[in-house]
């Protein structure tokens, strides 16, 4: 990621991955998807999401773990990387684990948010008449 990149304030999700779980390979499979095409998918109007995408295939430190709690939705169970796929939003803070991955949909939703919401803003300021 470049230094100007940093700046402006690019996404890191992080993915702890287990890659012989099917919802472990799908959540890796979403997020790439929303890297590389369209975002929401089928609507070829729509840019990808800009993101950096971390994916981990050993289980989060002592440190990243307390952060992740502290990130992770009500209904999201325990987090188990060994089990299913801790996905994190490290600058969104948000975080969900869990075989369903409403979740990953959810931390994706709210990028798409950010992202229209940022080119509304750009287009209205770039339009001025006096």
């Amino acid at each position: 990621m470049s230094f100007f990149k940093a700046f402006r304030g690019v996404r890191a999700i992080t993915v702890y991955h287990n890659p012989s779980l099917e919802p472990s390979q799908k959540a890796v499979r979403m997020l790439n998807a929303a890297l590389t095409g369209p975002y929401p998918p089928g609507d070829t109007k729509n840019p990808p999401l800009d993101f950096k995408l971390d994916v981990e295939e050993s289980e989060p430190g002592l440190d990243e773990m307390v952060t992740i709690r502290q990130y992770l939705e009500a209904e999201s169970p325990p987090p188990v990387p060994s089990n299913y796929p801790i996905v994190v939003d490290w600058f969104g803070g948000r975080a969900t684990c869990g075989p369903q991955l409403d979740g990953v949909t959810r931390i994706l939703e709210n990028l798409q948010k950010n992202r229209d919401e940022s080119f509304a803003g750009k287009l209205k300021s770039s339009w001025k008449f006096w």
